[in-house]
């Protein structure tokens, strides 16, 4: 549908403002870093990314669940953990309040 692809348009501009933003901050100087756009589903996608590169650890960002249902639908971070051949480092993006 239309919307659906206005969305997918949007998210992917999003992201690529995001790659551009990372690159400015994670220079050669201090980090040695590659940054690649994945398009699909996360989860698997990181997952094949990791092994292709043959990488050594994974850190990426965990969002806080307030309400356990929400822990049950599916998580990214909670996917990779799973299924990763390697470490997962999971660092909080999020403060909740209580």
């Amino acid at each position: 549908s239309l919307y659906a692809e206005q969305i997918q348009q949007t998210d992917r501009l999003f992201w690529l403002q995001q790659h551009s933003s990372a690159r400015n901050l994670l220079t050669p100087e201090r980090f040695n870093v590659e940054v690649t756009i994945l398009e699909g589903m996360p989860g698997p996608a990181l997952v094949e990314l990791v092994v292709n590169r043959h990488a050594k650890m994974i850190v990426m960002g965990n969002k806080h669940r307030k309400i356990l249902s929400d822990y049950w639908q599916e998580n990214t971070a909670r996917y990779v953990s799973m299924h990763s051949p390697v470490p997962v480092v999971l660092v909080p993006t999020e403060l909740t309040q209580n």
